[in-house]
């Protein structure tokens, strides 16, 4: 069942004459205007019709949350018959369905800032969910570019675009009689990454070394607590293991063992030797995933070991617009063995948690949880305020001492941000 008003597409395609919709499907690479459709006869080049105009990034994610309550309360056939017509798509992709209910916070668990924080609540380690915030930005206007063809956020923060259409999006097609065809219609996201620019993604997996370059626990952080935003659930990954001698893997999984305790996967992998991907493929398996870590941790390698003889779309499509792969606006869905997704993309280009406010950071955190309603104040931000049970719990070890520290630092930048802001 569609409901008016409530799926950000262009105008329906039958409507306006253009002939019928000819399916569903998924993209699976996105590349300068151009979009590769994933259908039942194979794969099909696609433009975006018209001007396809999703609403603002806050505004679909509010849609999602409330498509998310009305699922938890329709009756089993309400709910048969509102999922007709997106299934497909969904099945093949393996992304979880945007009628899927939201994470729900636990009775009595405390929260300054209400239903917002309480969304929050459930991100966190390896499958679980979280929904993000809410509006993080009101502009609607348009601009029509190529691959950032999308809206334009015109909040208080810098301009942030909206892609239209983004690899990952379950789409309505019409085939066109030069071989070709066109997007009719953008199906309700689930989630959406906007760098590098993924829809649906269900989880990330952050890429790191010990060695070179040397880990960086703040970074995982980040990336962790950007998966937890957008609802994705996260595995860490200590690449290059075969790199170390006894003493330094030893030290790599000391570093890892606090991942571990928060309820994430946490493992150390070799694309060279072959080490832990095993593992890694079990965890991947089913599911839509990014890779996210710094230059030189091996991600394109590890991605070769996860994905051999990958097809590439690239150069058919750098073929038809008649310019060379640009690597930085390429972002491509890799089918993996065991089912489920891998994006190849350029990787994550911003990871300052502009879409938090410190009082949502704590809910990001899933070995805070247990805590949050046994502080003395509800708006406890678990600083400097008597009797945090948060605060507590990092003094018996309960709670790692490293990630805590590293939790007071976010709050701290993110006050100074909103300061700045006025």
């Amino acid at each position: 069942m569609r409901r008016e008003g409530v799926v950000p597409v262009a105008p329906d395609s039958a409507r306006l004459g253009v002939g019928p919709v000819a399916g569903t499907g998924v993209v699976i690479h996105a590349m300068s205007g151009i979009f590769a459709v994933e259908t039942p006869e194979g794969v099909l080049l696609c433009r975006p019709r018209g001007r396809l105009r999703p609403k603002a990034a806050g505004a679909w994610r509010d849609v999602r949350d409330a498509e998310r309550t009305d699922a938890a309360l329709l009756t089993g056939e309400e709910q048969e018959g509102r999922a007709d017509g997106e299934a497909e798509a969904g099945a093949d992709l393996g992304a979880p369905s945007a009628d899927a209910p939201g994470p729900v916070r636990r009775a009595g668990q405390s929260s300054p800032r209400g239903g917002r924080a309480a969304r929050l609540s459930g991100g966190g380690g390896d499958g679980q969910q979280g929904a993000p915030p809410g509006n993080s930005g009101r502009g609607i206007g348009a601009r029509r570019g190529t691959a950032r063809w999308g809206v334009r956020n015109t909040g208080p923060e810098p301009e942030e675009w909206v892609p239209a259409v983004a690899a990952g999006d379950r789409v309505r097609y019409s085939r066109l009689p030069d071989g070709e065809g066109a997007i009719d219609e953008v199906l309700p996201r689930c989630s959406l990454l906007l760098r590098p620019p993924v829809a649906n993604a269900d989880h990330v997996v952050v890429v790191s070394a010990w060695v070179a370059p040397l880990f960086s626990a703040a970074f995982v952080d980040r990336v962790l607590l950007e998966a937890a935003l957008q609802g994705c659930g996260a595995t860490v990954v200590c690449n290059k293991a075969d790199l170390l001698d006894p003493a330094r893997r030893a030290e790599a999984e000391a570093a890892l063992r606090p991942y571990r305790a928060a309820g994430y996967a946490a493992l150390p992998v070799s694309a060279v030797s072959g080490m832990g991907l095993a593992e890694l493929r079990g965890v991947l398996a089913g599911r839509l995933t990014v890779l996210a870590g710094p230059s030189g941790t091996g991600k394109s390698r590890l991605l070769g070991a996860l994905v051999p003889d990958r097809p590439r779309l690239s150069a058919e499509i750098s073929a038809r617009i008649g310019r060379g792969r640009h690597t930085t606006r390429s972002v491509e869905l890799l089918p993996l063995p065991e089912g489920g997704w891998v994006a190849d993309t350029p990787g994550f280009s911003r990871l300052d948690l502009r879409e938090a406010e410190p009082e949502d950071l704590p809910y990001l955190y899933p070995e805070f949880r247990p805590y949050l309603d046994r502080c003395r104040y509800r708006g406890c931000s678990h600083g400097t305020e008597p009797d945090c049970a948060v605060r507590a719990a990092v003094a018996v070890a309960e709670v790692d001492a490293g990630r805590y520290a590293r939790y007071l630092q976010l709050v701290g930048e993110m006050r100074a941000r909103r300061r700045g802001r006025g």
